[in-house]
């Protein structure tokens, strides 16, 4: 389990480091942050002392260094809600966790979980968005814009997307990988962390 661990302060590092990359080449890689498969993978795999709180706690310190060296403010309302949604979608690899017979998770719930969680993650967070600024028109057209192309000057909010889920996907079949390479096996798949 240790090399899935590792994973975690991994993505968090990666995060500082797209946050301090000039706009320009580097824009491609826009969104391309793991965060809900840390968080559903925390959920599955963690033991459940530490399932919300390790992967929450890593992603909470790099967004406290992102927002420092940016001199943003990180008490904001948006950073509330984020955390808030991914410890939703870590509370849904608990449940998914809880509801597998033998204790036992393979690549495809990780996989489609992880992406229903990039899903509800994405669609959330951008309706918050389109309700809470001002620059978006309070209509089916302001919400449209928000989930697709967002505010102009800005990347299009469909490359996060995109980003997201791939990057989300990637994550939580390496973060499978290292489970079953370090843990005792049941069958072919991995046991669970204990509970």
């Amino acid at each position: 389990m240790f090399p899935a661990l590792l994973l975690i302060p991994l993505v968090a590092l990666f995060r500082i480091f797209l946050a301090w990359q000039p706009a320009g080449p580097s824009t491609w890689l826009m969104g391309a942050s793991p965060l809900a498969a840390v968080a559903l993978c925390g959920g599955l795999f963690l033991p459940r002392r530490l399932a919300l709180a390790v992967p929450l706690g890593i992603l909470l310190i790099s967004d406290a260094v992102i927002d420092a060296h940016y001199g943003a403010n990180f008490f904001a309302a948006s950073l509330l809600a984020r955390y808030v949604l991914l410890a939703l979608i870590g509370t849904g690899g608990l449940a998914l966790r809880r509801s597998l017979a033998p204790r036992v998770v393979g690549i495809l719930p990780t996989v489609a979980a992880t992406l229903a969680g990039s899903v509800f993650f994405y669609l959330t967070s951008n309706t918050l968005t389109w309700l809470g600024s001002p620059e978006y028109p309070q209509t089916a057209a302001g919400l449209w814009q928000a989930l697709t192309v967002g505010l102009p000057g800005y990347p299009p909010t469909w490359l996060f997307f995109r980003n997201e889920l791939v990057s989300d996907a990637l994550y939580s079949i390496v973060f499978l990988a290292c489970v079953r390479l370090t843990q005792p096996t049941l069958g072919n798949e991995p046991v669970l962390a204990s509970r």
